[in-house]
């Protein structure tokens, strides 16, 4: 019992330090863009962006101290949930870095729009996968990312496509949700955001698998129900 406190303890502590930083980068960086912008038009923009990503980086706090308390009974809450206001979040909560990227983000959750999943999860997942397609795009090219919901029988899919640098999936695919392990080399890599995600599908009953070619691109698939 023990032990399994300690690895519940260890989980939350990477999704605090990981999940919050999307959204306090995206302040820094909204900050920057305000001290340097000449528009006021643009800095009532900023502004207002600023206060959306700073309240949802206190929701996201006030949800993980509702995930630490649940998690000393085993178990967390499931919400009916919305694909699109989730990630809809997500978006805001990494707005900065998307403009810098001038990426362009495509979604399609007509085929299947809602889920019975922690919100904390849901947004944790949508964060990781979207902050890795922009971190590891290519530098000559914008960021095209693709996401969409869809039904495989009875199960729901998350499908998470990008044309980034790809992972030569020969050499790493059974490195590629291990702790701290890096297949680019980028100053933001911490081999973290991907672990976390496969324990937070698994513990839900899920499964995360990966298609990618080196400077073509990458797609993850959740299959929520596996």
């Amino acid at each position: 019992d023990l032990r399994r406190k300690n690895d519940q303890l260890e989980e939350f502590t990477q999704i605090v330090s990981h999940n919050l930083r999307s959204p306090v980068g995206n302040i820094l960086t909204l900050i920057t863009f305000m001290e340097t912008s000449t528009s006021d038009e643009d800095k009532g923009q900023y502004m207002k962006f600023l206060k959306e990503s700073s309240s949802i980086a206190l929701t996201t706090l006030e949800e993980l101290n509702e995930v630490l308390k649940v998690k000393q009974n085993e178990s967390i809450e499931k919400q009916v949930l919305q694909f699109e206001q989730v990630f809809n979040q997500v978006m805001t909560m990494i707005s900065a870095k998307i403009t810098e990227k001038s990426a362009e983000i495509t979604s399609d959750f007509s085929r299947a729009p809602s889920i019975l999943y922690p919100n904390i999860y849901l947004e944790s997942i949508f964060l990781n996968l979207l902050t890795n397609a922009l971190k590891y795009s290519k530098p000559d090219q914008r960021p095209l990312i693709k996401i969409a919901t869809y039904y495989v029988k009875k199960d729901i899919i998350l499908e998470v496509r990008d044309n980034g640098l790809g992972i030569n999936l020969e050499r790493y695919r059974h490195h590629l949700f291990k702790l701290q392990k890096t297949f680019h080399k980028h100053p933001e890599s911490r081999g973290i955001g991907l672990f976390m995600i496969k324990n937070q599908i698994e513990a839900m009953g899920g499964e995360i698998s990966v298609e990618s070619q080196e400077n073509i691109g990458t797609t993850f698939f959740i299959n929520f129900n596996k």
